[in-house]
């Protein structure tokens, strides 16, 4: 970025987290607690509990802008950290915040699998190995939608039997090639790994905008329960 376009998107930043800063402030004052996802999960409180997520893969500056903001509010929340940027998942656990690993485990062109002989498991595997040597090992995984398993009506957790019954699955690649997989078969546990964010059985909402702000601060002003909530500030309008 120029000068010029560095300075706007300083200037948006700073927006941006006002905006959020009060958000949180009011859920705060009205006695919600906030918590990271895999936490929220499984904690034994039922009222007024929200699971923070957030995922950002291009924008990292205004990632850590977010991680630092609730750290200054003492609120620890997810971050999907892809494996590009290491530096992102060192930098937010070290801010106390909990890093969720995020990748596609069919590496979104399923016809690669076949084409090296790897099973979803030994990619799995791998992606975890390198987590790992970051320090630690994440709880959770975010799972990207993909688009040949969205055909065949099946999504990326299908995979793990916490979520699905096993089953043959063929896929109809678009070259002709047939590729076939063992769907339900693994559990999460057999990974070290607890959760998978979009099978959190909570209300769900998810903030690209100040529509679906509007919507998450009036569940704050007359909701109860648990909710996991996906805020990406980075993409909110600000003028």
């Amino acid at each position: 970025m120029d000068p010029k376009q560095r300075m706007e998107h300083t200037i948006k930043t700073q927006k941006r987290m006002s905006v959020y800063a009060k958000f949180l402030e009011n859920a705060i004052e009205k006695g919600w607690w906030i918590l990271p996802v895999g936490i929220m999960a499984e904690c034994d409180k039922t009222d007024k509990v929200l699971g923070i997520m957030h995922t950002f893969e291009g924008d990292i500056d205004m990632c850590k802008e977010v991680g630092i903001l609730e750290k200054a509010f003492n609120v620890h929340c997810g971050f999907a950290c892809p494996p590009a940027h290491p530096d992102l998942y060192t930098f937010i656990r070290d801010l106390g915040h909990e890093p969720i690993a995020s990748f596609s485990i069919f590496n979104r062109d399923v016809s690669l699998i076949n084409q090296f002989e790897k099973s979803p498991s030994s990619i799995l595997i791998e992606h975890l190995k390198f987590y790992r040597g970051l320090g630690s090992q994440p709880d959770g995984l975010l799972l990207p939608p993909n688009p040949i398993l969205a055909e065949a009506k099946m999504m990326e957790s299908d995979y793990f039997s916490n979520y699905a019954p096993q089953k043959r699955v063929t896929l109809n690649m678009q070259d002709g090639e047939q590729v076939h997989f063992l769907m339900g078969i693994h559990p999460l546990q057999e990974f070290g790994l607890t959760y998978v964010c979009d099978k959190i059985d909570s209300p769900k909402f998810v903030v690209h905008g100040p529509k679906d702000l509007q919507n998450l601060n009036e569940f704050i002003e007359t909701g109860s329960g648990k909710a996991l909530c996906h805020i990406n500030p980075q993409n909110w309008e600000v003028s």
